[in-house]
């Protein structure tokens, strides 16, 4: 068994689209498609592929990031809710124990800190502790669409069902986007919510969302749904399609509807369509903050761990930039609690 480990940045973007789809844990967040729209918002991408016999087996997609200044980040990714990490088509341990040797040699010399966000089912947990690797665990919930849609709609909670009545009374209705130019439509929501929530409207650029339309839109890979009110969009989220899974990958709301349950409307929505079109899994994105816990436990979905490791590389630089940050992350927490309480 001859096996190759090295940087492939100028790979084909169909040999390694094609290990994301054959890997069982590939996602959305491993694909070529993905990896362009992190680059354009977050820095360069650094892409490791691992070669058994001459053939493309196994990939670890990064980002190094700019906006992390003064300190320079490798992640893959936990850029908001993502996977990533390495993926294999072949069940051989060396092949992505080598993977994560290789993302290790690079952001020894290229990094200050490391982020890794796993898949679901992740077994190669030892292989980052060996290397120093703190670990934390990630929360989601995953709805199986698999089942009659009468069966879906009574597994939600009682005031799941009550919310999704009190918006469809209340006038409400969900569309799809169709037009790139509704980007606009979704932006305006983003920052309404950034700022109610205080993470800044910053974290993430109206060229963040074109970019996504740009490149997965045409390809089957995302839909946006919006919920209206009298001929105004007043939410919104993207979803994002890849397989059998689709993913509630971002959503928004105007605060001044909040109490109309818009969001609860196209949760609903979102589900019921995925059904309709032959998905298997609906993944809500996260649920390590608490009230979004108790907000996605709501949809008859079962919970889910994967993990996030992390490592720090220390130099005096990389120890300044925790001086700033450690001023800074008392008012983080009380960020972090303000939003759990005010995003849906």
């Amino acid at each position: 068994m001859e096996l190759q480990i090295d940087v492939c940045n100028d790979i084909d973007e169909k040999e390694w689209n094609s290990v994301v789809y054959n890997s069982k844990d590939g996602s959305i967040f491993h694909t070529f498609e993905w990896i362009d729209v992190l680059e354009k918002e977050f820095g360069r991408k650094i892409l490791i592929g691992a070669w058994l016999n001459g053939k493309l087996v196994g990939i670890f997609p990064c980002i190094i990031g700019s906006k992390d200044q003064p300190t320079k980040h490798i992640r893959s990714f936990r850029l908001g809710f993502d996977y990533g990490g390495p993926v294999s088509t072949v069940d051989d341990r060396q092949i992505v124990t080598e993977l994560i040797s290789k993302f290790e040699e690079i952001a020894k010399k290229e990094a200050y800190k490391a982020t890794i966000s796993t898949t679901l089912d992740f077994n190669f947990v030892t292989e980052f502790e060996a290397l120093g690797y703190t670990k934390e665990l990630g929360k989601t919930f995953l709805v199986d669409l698999k089942k009659p849609v009468d069966e879906l709609w009574n597994n939600l909670e009682k005031s799941a069902r009550y919310d999704v009545r009190k918006a469809t009374k209340s006038g409400l209705s969900v569309r799809l986007a169709e037009k790139r130019s509704e980007i606009e439509e979704y932006y305006k929501l983003f920052v309404d919510t950034a700022n109610r929530v205080g993470f800044g409207t910053d974290s993430r650029s109206k060229t963040f969302y074109y970019d996504i339309w740009d490149k997965l839109y045409g390809k089957g890979l995302v839909k946006i749904f919006f919920t209206e009110f009298n001929n105004e969009v007043i939410a919104g989220i993207v979803c994002l399609l890849y397989k059998t899974t689709i993913i509630e990958f971002d959503a928004a709301t105007l605060n001044e509807y909040r109490s109309y349950q818009p969001h609860s409307l196209l949760n609903w929505h979102v589900l019921e369509w995925a059904h309709q079109n032959g998905f298997e899994w609906l993944d809500l994105a996260g649920a390590d903050l608490s009230n979004l816990y108790q907000f996605k436990k709501k949809w008859g979905g079962e919970l889910y761990d994967y993990f996030v490791f992390t490592k720090t590389y220390p130099s005096l630089k990389y120890k300044l930039s925790q001086l700033y940050y450690g001023i800074r992350r008392p008012i983080f927490k009380i960020k972090q609690r303000f939003i759990s309480n005010n995003v849906y």
